[in-house]
């Protein structure tokens, strides 16, 4: 568990500077265009640049998303208060979480190697395509990896009860 822990520490350093490269060419090539049809500048169309960056922004920020736990949750902690159930409820949302990461792990693997074989690349710029679908694999490895690790921190604070954080109330920090 605590080399698992480190290791998704050391993954989460690196996909925080992965997803904010495509953030900052999304703000970057977004203020562009606004100046570019203001001022009728003769600039190439950049949307493709924009179009690309968000799809890799949106793939690889899913692994930091179930990292954090910020993804979109059902806090069913505060409905039901039997512990084991609870556990096997969590659990089964874990797997399910695992089961859909596999099928998009598939879609993004085959779609990668198309993009590969074909050389598919956007209309205006000719940007390649296997970048937005090399981060989508990427993005659901990643995501496989966090969720084994909400797995294993899951059986771990079975275990362990009295080590586990208490959640934050986000209702009364307001």
């Amino acid at each position: 568990m605590i080399v698992f822990g480190k290791l998704e520490q050391i993954l989460f350093k690196i996909e925080k500077v992965l997803v904010m490269i495509p953030f900052v060419a999304i703000f970057i090539t977004v203020v562009e265009q606004v100046f570019q049809r203001y001022f009728n500048l003769p600039i190439p169309d950049t949307s493709d640049i924009s179009l690309v960056s968000q799809a890799t922004f949106t793939f690889l920020s899913v692994g930091l998303l179930v990292y954090t736990g910020g993804h979109i949750t059902i806090e069913v902690h505060k409905l039901i208060k039997n512990v084991n159930i609870l556990f096997v409820i969590e659990l089964v949302g874990s797997i399910c979480m695992l089961f859909i990461a596999g099928i998009f792990t598939y879609l993004g693997y085959g779609l990668l190697a198309y993009a590969l074989e074909s050389g598919s690349a956007t209309m205006a710029l000719r940007i390649p395509l296997w970048i937005p679908y090399g981060s989508m694999l990427v993005g659901m490895v990643l995501m496989i990896i966090h969720q084994i690790g909400v797995i294993l921190k899951l059986f771990y604070y079975r275990k362990h009860p009295s080590e586990r954080v208490a959640d934050i109330d986000i209702e009364s920090m307001r």
